[in-house]
């Protein structure tokens, strides 16, 4: 979609190297899904696969599995999937891939994903993982999480 488009001319912009853009979204499982706008701008911030207010359907895009693409440790791994997280976190639970992951900086999003943060973090610790839960202070209002989570 339009993101993409922005993110590769930032990328050009700022003469960045050793960047690879994919252009899908991760989910737990690989196939297709719609992605969902937030209305008058196609690449809002506000995309999801969860259409959790109102949102305009967008595009059919590709989903794929961040398992498929972990071969090696890494050091941080930050999602911020407007609900996804969950899946995505299914995915590296499911393929153990969790294991090469030293430290997450989660947006937990509990309206979009239908999970409470308790929830969400059990799931995490139960992985060998603490969390340090905050709500989002850039957003007043938000109902968004920011947890950072750290290897054991």
């Amino acid at each position: 979609p339009d993101a993409c488009e922005l993110l590769t001319k930032n990328i050009a912009n700022n003469h960045l190297e050793s960047v690879t853009l994919y252009q899908f979204a991760l989910s737990d499982q690989e196939g297709d899904a719609t992605l969902f706008t937030g209305g008058r701008y196609p690449d809002s911030l506000t995309m999801s696969l969860f259409n959790s207010s109102g949102q305009k359907a967008g595009e059919k895009i590709k989903t794929r599995m961040i398992s498929s693409y972990l071969q090696e440790e890494v050091d941080l791994l930050k999602l911020d999937v407007e609900g996804s997280e969950k899946d995505i976190l299914h995915d590296l639970f499911r393929s153990k891939k969790i294991n090469l992951i030293k430290e997450m900086i989660i947006e937990f999003h509990p309206f979009i994903s239908k999970v409470t943060v308790e929830e969400f973090i059990e799931s995490v610790t139960q992985n060998n993982f603490r969390c340090a839960p905050e709500m989002d202070q850039l957003h007043p209002g938000s109902t968004d999480w920011i947890i950072r989570c750290f290897r054991q």
